[in-house]
């Protein structure tokens, strides 16, 4: 079994060799996972009954998932760009799943969720930013490096075929 330091350096290198969008998603998942557990905390339950209108029962819990799948999937495959398509897909289907989820919960909505007085069921017209608009963001920010890469991988075959 490794130490820790060795397995936080590897997971170091890994993020640093990263391509620019899982390093902010990672970032982005690290920061939204010290939120959550703040949040979870037995201390503040007037600050979580007071965002669960916005953010829904667990906010940041599917970030939580891809705070280890980045580091763990971005560098294992022999063939890097393999494993960064993989990382990026597998991330974005995660997301996706989030998306999904925020969907079906805002077609359920009744207008009695919007003025209901107990905030755990409680809905605010602002809960779809993030629930929704979120995970969408973060699959158009994977999406569009994946086809950015793609089209630089393609102008680059490309040219070596002309030679």
């Amino acid at each position: 079994m490794k130490p820790i330091n060795e397995i936080l350096k590897e997971v170091k290198v890994k993020i640093k060799n990263s391509p620019l969008d899982l390093k902010l998603l990672f970032l982005f998942s690290f920061l939204m996972t010290i939120a959550s557990i703040y949040i979870h905390l037995g201390s503040n339950k007037d600050l979580y009954r007071s965002i669960i209108p916005y953010t829904g029962w667990s906010p940041g819990q599917e970030y939580l998932s891809l705070l280890f799948f980045i580091p763990f999937f971005s560098q294992n495959i022999t063939n890097l760009q393999k494993s960064i398509i993989l990382t990026r897909r597998l991330s974005a289907a995660l997301l996706g799943i989030s998306l999904i989820s925020g969907i079906i919960f805002w077609t359920l909505v009744s207008p009695e969720d919007y003025t209901n007085p107990n905030p755990y069921l409680r809905y605010d017209s602002l809960t779809p930013i993030f629930t929704i608009a979120l995970p969408l963001f973060w699959i158009l920010i994977l999406g569009g490096f994946q086809l950015k890469d793609y089209f630089n991988n393609k102008n680059n075959s490309m040219t070596l075929r002309e030679f």
